[in-house]
C-alpha cells in the first residue's frame, strides 16, 4: 500500500526539495504539484491522495484556507517562518509544521511524513519494518501471530515464516503496533491477542490459528500479566 501525497507551493525551488525528501521515503509517493490552492481545488475531487503538504504563504487562498477545506485530509504546513500558535492548533488534520529552507530540514520532514504514513497505515491494517540485513517491508497486522525475541534479535512470526527484523527493542516495536491489537506478555514476547485462545494454566496460554487447526503455546509472566488481562477484559 503506498501513501499518495499532494505538495502545494508557489516556489519550485520548494517543490523540488519536498519532492525528493518524499523519494526517498519508503512507500510514500508524490501523485501532483500544484502552485496555488485554486489551481489544486479545481481537481482535487479528481485527486486519490492521503497526505497534502501546503506552503503557508500561498498568494490568493493561503494554507490554511486550504487546509480548513481538507477536514478528512492529513496535513503538513509548511512555512519559511513561525506560524502563529492559534492557526497552528486550529484543526486537528494540521499534524506538523515544517519550516522551509535551504538547505530543508530534511530530518525533522522525513519525520513528520513517516508518521503520517505510519498513522494511515496502521489504520488500513498495516506495518512497516526494517527486515534484516537492509531492507524494509509492509507486513498485514493480521497476518502477524507474535514476536519473538532471541537475545537482541527480534522476530516476525506469522502463520506462514519467521522473519528477523532490523535492530529494533520492544518499546520501538509497539509504538509501531495498535495498541488494541497487540500486547507484550513476557520479556521475550508480543502476541496479537486477536489469537488468544485460552489459558493453559496459570501463565501459559494458547494462540490459534488455520481456523483453529494449529496452535501455539507461550507463556505470560507476572510483569505483564495484568495489562494482558485487562485487553482480554479478565477482571481479577
Amino acid at each position: 500500500m503506498i501513501i499518495k501525497t499532494v505538495i502545494i507551493d508557489d516556489q519550485p525551488e520548494n517543490v523540488v526539495m519536498l519532492e525528493e525528501a518524499i523519494s526517498a521515503i519508503h512507500d510514500v509517493e508524490v501523485i501532483g504539484t500544484f502552485n496555488s490552492g485554486e489551481e489544486f481545488f479545481k481537481v482535487f475531487k479528481k485527486l486519490k491522495f492521503d497526505l497534502c503538504i501546503i506552503d503557508y504563504h500561498l498568494p490568493g487562498m493561503n494554507g490554511m484556507e486550504c487546509a480548513r477545506r481538507l477536514s478528512d485530509k492529513k496535513i503538513i504546513m509548511a512555512s519559511p517562518d513561525t506560524i502563529p500558535a492559534d492557526e497552528a492548533m486550529e484543526l486537528d488534520e494540521v499534524i506538523d509544521v515544517i519550516k522551509i529552507s535551504v538547505p530543508l530540514n530534511r530530518e525533522r520532514f522525513t519525520k513528520a511524513v513517516k508518521k503520517v504514513r505510519d498513522e494511515l497505515l496502521a489504520e488500513r491494517g498495516f506495518v512497516i519494518l526494517k527486515i534484516f540485513p537492509n531492507t524494509i517491508r509492509q507486513f498485514r497486522l493480521e497476518e502477524i501471530l507474535f514476536i519473538k525475541g532471541v537475545k537482541d534479535l527480534k522476530h516476525v512470526v506469522t502463520k506462514d515464516e519467521e522473519v528477523r527484523t532490523q535492530e529494533y527493542n520492544f518499546n520501538e516495536l509497539l509504538d509501531k503496533l495498535p495498541d488494541a491489537l497487540f500486547c507484550r506478555i513476557s520479556k521475550s514476547h508480543i502476541i496479537n491477542i486477536d489469537y488468544f485462545h485460552s489459558f493453559i494454566d496459570n501463565d501459559s496460554i494458547k494462540l490459534c490459528y488455520d481456523n483453529q487447526k494449529k496452535s501455539i503455546e507461550l507463556t505470560v509472566s507476572d510483569t505483564y500479566y495484568n495489562e494482558f488481562a485487562n485487553k482480554l477484559g479478565i477482571e481479577d
